[in-house]
């Protein structure tokens, strides 16, 4: 799908009641929109006193696995600030020299509940916070979280406990933290919510969306902690294949602590992918909140496989929605297909439309306005004749330890050669079959290595049958 940017971030209110010392700002615009209230608290087990932990930064941690985009380096709280209310944050144990802490409102990308044809209009409105009493006001509602994050020079700091107000500002809403919820606390709080969203805090990912729709799926019997591991199991295979594993020598190569966030988004949008979130269409709910759906979601598998994506190094402009498919394909493999299912992409139909583009002449092949799983073929064969995942395990080492590449020539050079000396073969013809038309500063790179064997483009990948080689057809075509 193709990526949208998210709107920019609203202003962040920064406002003290009048009895406080301190700077007001005066809004012009105001609402009562998304106001909520619970009217039965008891069923909403989480606290409002928060331990936090430090983060990594996000931007650092970009740069550090040299992936496209950021991944939250904050931690929900599963509560809401309404809007216009204001709000106690307590603080405690931050250190003078340390990091900072920001309070922030709204999650990306994430639907109006009033309106599913839009977005929320708050999205990480920021707000720092201090040692002893804070109070907040935004003009926008949306969910809170709390980002305390290393800077570049730090390496560790101590937990900070924050303390949210009681009052009518910030309200619970259906949390579930993975290893600590009950599903039938999750499935009490949905059945009595008031606030209309829903938030799972997994291991290695946050979930975000409406509680109307979460509901239905745990009224069906869905274990919560099932779905989460689930969606573990996909990032965890989007980092193997990225030759990201905890044993790694090379601290570039070790997992984030970091968590990418689904979100459930407006009905008008693709689903689509930036920073922090994948967010996927509200209409796509089973894709978000039904296990056996997200084992077979080519949806979620593509817009997560977006955050990884070298585009500084070997995913130039014409592969940005095919490169990503690299990633789906390694999720797919992790919840393999049962006899008789067909898969939505990696398919013998799409094998053979590339085994119709390669019979074409050379002349022909122009591999950046081919079709995109025309194109996924070359980089799947890659895989299957070159060593399977550690072909790409290779690559995704090379390209975080190498230096950011600008231009599409740039990286398309730095592609074909590292892929050769990964193979050990000149790949010359190769890629020429495929229609990457090599220049000569990488012809000569790969002429380094030994010359091939064989004619690789005919191998079969999905299933499907060898392709016929390239100059038999030339030479039929002749006739």
């Amino acid at each position: 799908m193709r990526l949208a940017i998210v709107s920019f971030v609203l202003p962040f209110v920064a406002a003290w009641p009048a009895s406080v010392t301190a700077r007001e700002e005066d809004w012009s615009v105001q609402t009562s929109e998304h106001v909520y209230s619970q009217t039965e608290l008891s069923q909403f087990p989480q606290s409002r006193v928060i331990t936090v932990f430090p983060y990594i930064q996000a931007k650092k941690e970009r740069i550090r696995l040299n992936q496209w985009f950021k991944w939250a380096d904050f931690q929900p709280t599963g509560f809401y600030l309404n809007p216009e209310s204001y709000l106690q944050v307590s603080v405690s144990g931050l250190r003078d020299a340390g990091p900072r802490v920001e309070l922030l409102v709204g999650t990306p990308g994430l639907v109006d509940p009033e309106n599913l044809n839009k977005n929320m209009e708050s999205g990480l409105q920021r707000r720092p916070i201090q040692n002893g009493n804070n109070f907040i006001k935004t003009n926008k509602g949306g969910i809170i979280y709390v980002r305390y994050s290393l800077m570049h020079d730090q390496d560790i700091a101590p937990p900070v406990n924050i303390t949210l107000g009681g009052g009518d500002a910030a309200q619970p809403f259906p949390f579930f933290q993975q290893g600590k919820t009950t599903n039938a606390q999750w499935r009490d709080m949905l059945r009595v919510t008031k606030v209309p969203f829903a938030e799972l805090a997994g291991e290695r990912v946050i979930v975000t969306g409406l509680a109307a729709t979460a509901g239905v799926y745990a009224e069906r019997g869905q274990d919560q902690n099932g779905l989460l591991d689930t969606y573990a199991d996909i990032v965890t295979a989007q980092d193997l294949i990225s030759g990201i594993h905890a044993d790694a020598s090379d601290w570039r190569d070790k997992p984030s602590p970091l968590r990418p966030m689904i979100v459930q988004s407006n009905k008008n949008d693709n689903p689509n992918a930036w920073h922090y979130r994948a967010a996927i269409t509200a209409e796509l709910y089973d894709d978000i909140w039904w296990q056996p759906k997200l084992r077979r979601s080519w949806i979620v598998w593509h817009e997560l496989g977006h955050h990884r994506q070298h585009v500084d190094t070997f995913s130039w402009n014409a592969v940005q929605e095919v490169t990503v498919n690299i990633y789906a394909l390694a999720a797919s493999r992790t919840f393999p297909t049962v006899p008789g299912e067909v898969p939505e992409h990696g398919t013998v139909e799409e094998w053979d439309n590339a085994r119709k583009y390669l019979g074409q002449t050379e002349a022909a092949k122009l591999f950046d306005d081919a079709d995109h799983f025309t194109m996924l073929a070359m980089f799947e064969q890659l895989r299957v004749v070159f060593g399977g995942d550690s072909f790409y395990h290779r690559l995704h080492v090379r390209s975080r330890a190498a230096s950011k590449l600008v231009t599409n020539a740039d990286k398309k050079h730095f592609f074909m050669t590292q892929a050769a000396e990964i193979a050990t073969v000149d790949l010359t013809s190769y890629f020429t079959k495929w229609g990457l038309k090599p220049d000569e500063r990488t012809v000569n790179e790969m002429s380094k290595q030994p010359k091939p064997a064989e004619d690789y483009t005919t191998r079969p990948i999905w299933g499907g049958a060898p392709a016929v080689a390239a100059k038999d057809v030339a030479i039929f075509s002749e006739w």
